[in-house]
């Protein structure tokens, strides 16, 4: 049985195809993305999602034409990285890395994202619910205003 590990990091994309059953490794690829987007905002750390699909659907593609199709597929990826996606799964924002500052941008009360949150729970800048929570005071989820995102 051969199982394909998917690692989709900050700056490199890695797939490796093992045979399951004695741990032998079949074939690996790491690849740099370079889907790292410009921000009119210097404490954003975005990323251009389509950029990283295309990156792992060629290497699987290349992957599956020469080794056979795997049996199983596991992902890995990075730690608190948001994406917001449409009712289709189609990404509708940029991919915000674990890098992202947004949360410590003091909001119109004089305070960060990261201090109010810090009142119910432990939280830091770069954590999903952090940027979530920045983006939602600054009204900048996409599709939030159409129903788009739910």
């Amino acid at each position: 049985m051969k199982v394909m590990g998917i690692d989709i990091g900050t700056t490199t994309i890695s797939m490796v195809l093992t045979e399951a059953d004695t741990g032998k490794m079949i074939a690996r690829e790491t690849v740099e993305h370079r889907s790292f987007l410009k921000s009119e905002i210097p404490e954003q750390k975005i990323q251009d999602p389509e950029r990283i699909y295309e990156i792992v659907t060629e290497l699987a593609n290349r992957m599956e034409k020469e080794y056979g199709l795997p049996d199983g597929i596991d992902f890995t990826g990075q730690m608190h990285g948001m994406l917001y996606v449409d009712a289709s799964g189609r990404a509708v924002s940029p991919l915000y890395t674990w890098q992202d500052g947004s949360g410590e941008l003091l909001l119109e009360n004089g305070e960060s994202s990261v201090q109010l949150l810090k009142e119910v729970g432990a939280a830091a800048s770069g954590y999903g619910i952090v940027t979530h929570f920045y983006l939602q005071k600054k009204g900048q989820i996409p599709g939030m205003e159409s129903g788009e995102i739910r």
